[in-house]
């Protein structure tokens, strides 16, 4: 049927299904009322091409990027209310806001395995080798008599003496003799069974609210994580129990892709390897079908230089694995280098990093966190970065924003730490200890490739949905959805997934996305 006269497909129109014959049977009998489906579904897609191309001509500025195509496609009235209403300006607004954003599919591309759990999901991960602890406990009397200690003390509120365990970590995890790791550990994490409350303020004593808990410095921000990651993560049962809690969280916050990022040399302390953590990993998230999981593996500046070799070496190991290469390979999407800025230049790991380079592998760097926007221009030039972690600093340097806009180097945001170690305005706390601006806005105003991340949303407090709305809450005016829906788009096109699948999550997103705007669920 020619209803329009033979016309070349515009780049700008969303390419929707094709049209099949078996989508619009005919009427079982003849005559009858005649079928216009087919009539309607061609009107319906010529208005909304003609309305694509309009939008997409009238209202994208080239300079901020561009949003999901289909979102062109809504009546202009429809547009302008996106980009008209505006999230975190509003306390009370706050938790309409969040249901919203928990609705959007979204990806997130900087998540630390070693940050995901909250103190209550420590003791749960935990309890899962409980069986392991009691039969430990039979053997050795000493651990036994010791976790009825630290018992005694939770059941006391003795926060001192179990202050100190909590900030002697080394001394936490081999506190009895003969005692393999973790279970020390594991001991002191189920004494608050029945306390969940007293595990939380131990492990925040020194930041009970919002106002507290901003610029405390990376150093103070990872010691939060100190009983969970390479600590608690040290064995089999509470590795998997771990996943299991990340796959749960991913299907209520509608994480349709995630990139974990982990140290499996960092989880080899209590008798497992690095290839048996990664075969682990793979076995727990592969599966999941309402969340794409791929695997970052992480070199510390931080530590001895055998250390960043070591994870280089297992990198190299894993994906020539006569086994578990193929899957490896499936799900392994890059490396990054993360850790305190200031304990090693990039310069150093150059050569370090030359045989993943040699494997054409994807970096990215965590720079320009708390140091100078020297030390992104390092992570690009010393490491070839195709994403860059936080990226704070880097609004200090005009001509390395217009390198990194060339060059379509995305930015990892992840707003409630940078705000946590470094602090910002906030148009919710009024005693905020900054007057600093967060560069979110203007990075966005320039065109750079930003996404929204939660880097530890355990030891942050927070959920991607979240990290959303203090996105909003740490920009002067507060984020627009449409805005917002950029930022989301951002995350799935820069992400390390193979291309094929990348396309294929993002136009599901896509799809969902258009379904939610034209329920007017907004």
């Amino acid at each position: 049927i020619v209803i329009a006269g033979r016309r070349e497909p515009s780049p700008a129109v969303f390419a929707e299904p094709p049209l099949k014959p078996e989508m619009f049977p005919l009427p079982p009998a003849l005559p009858g009322p005649p079928c216009t489906d087919l009539a309607a579904e061609i009107t319906r897609r010529n208005l909304s091409a003609g309305a694509l191309l309009c939008n997409f001509i009238s209202h994208i500025n080239h300079s901020e990027g561009s949003n999901f195509y289909s979102l062109y496609g809504l009546p202009p009235q429809r547009l302008n209310a996106l980009r008209q209403h505006r999230l975190g300006q509003f306390p009370e607004q706050q938790q309409t806001d969040l249901e919203w954003l928990q609705r959007i599919p979204k990806a997130e591309l900087h998540c630390h395995l070693g940050g995901i759990l909250t103190p209550r999901e420590i003791i749960a991960v935990a309890e899962h080798s409980q069986t392991e602890l009691a039969d430990l406990c039979r053997q050795n009397p000493d651990l036994a008599a010791w976790q009825e200690q630290i018992r005694a003390s939770v059941s006391a509120r003795d926060t001192q003496s179990l202050r100190f365990w909590f900030k002697h970590k080394d001394e936490l995890r081999r506190a009895v003799k003969d005692v393999p790791e973790p279970f020390c550990l594991i001991a002191f994490v189920l004494a608050f069974q029945k306390n969940p409350d007293l595990l939380e303020r131990l492990i925040y004593h020194d930041y009970p609210d919002e106002v507290s808990f901003q610029g405390i410095g990376i150093e103070n921000y990872e010691r939060l994580g100190d009983l969970q990651g390479s600590g608690l993560l040290q064995n089999e049962n509470c590795l998997r129990a771990a996943c299991q809690i990340l796959i749960r969280y991913c299907l209520h916050e509608n994480i349709t892709y995630l990139e974990l990022r982990c140290s499996p040399v960092n989880y080899t302390r209590g008798g497992l390897s690095g290839e048996k953590v990664t075969e682990i990993l793979l076995q727990e998230l592969q599966p999941c079908r309402s969340t794409h999981f791929s695997l970052l593996f992480i070199a510390s500046r931080h530590g001895r230089m055998s250390d960043v070799y070591r994870q280089i070496e297992l990198t190299a190991a894993m994906l020539d694995h006569p086994t578990l290469g193929e899957d490896f390979r499936h799900r392994f999407v890059g490396f990054d280098l993360a850790g305190a800025e200031h304990s090693r230049s990039t310069r150093e790991l150059r050569e370090a990093f030359s045989s993943l380079h040699k494997r054409c592998l994807n970096i990215t760097i965590h720079a320009g966190e708390t140091a100078p926007a020297d030390s992104v221009w390092e992570a690009v030039y010393f490491l070839n970065a195709d994403r860059i972690g936080h990226g704070l600093t880097l609004e200090d340097n005009p001509n390395l924003i217009n390198l990194i806009l060339n060059r379509r180097i995305a930015i990892e945001m992840c707003p409630s730490s940078n705000f946590q170690i470094c602090s910002f305005w906030d148009a919710f706390i009024t005693q905020s200890a900054s007057n600093k601006t967060y560069p979110l806005q203007k990075y966005l105003q320039q065109g750079l490739r930003v996404s929204i991340c939660t880097d530890n949303p355990g030891i942050s407090s927070t959920t991607l949905s979240r990290e959303y709305l203090k996105a909003a809450r740490l920009c002067p005016g507060g984020l627009s959805q449409w805005d917002t829906l950029r930022l989301c788009r951002n995350a799935f096109q820069a992400s390390f997934a193979p291309f094929a699948i990348r396309r294929e999550i993002l136009r599901k997103a896509e799809k969902h996305i258009s379904e939610i705007l034209e329920k007017n669920d907004y």
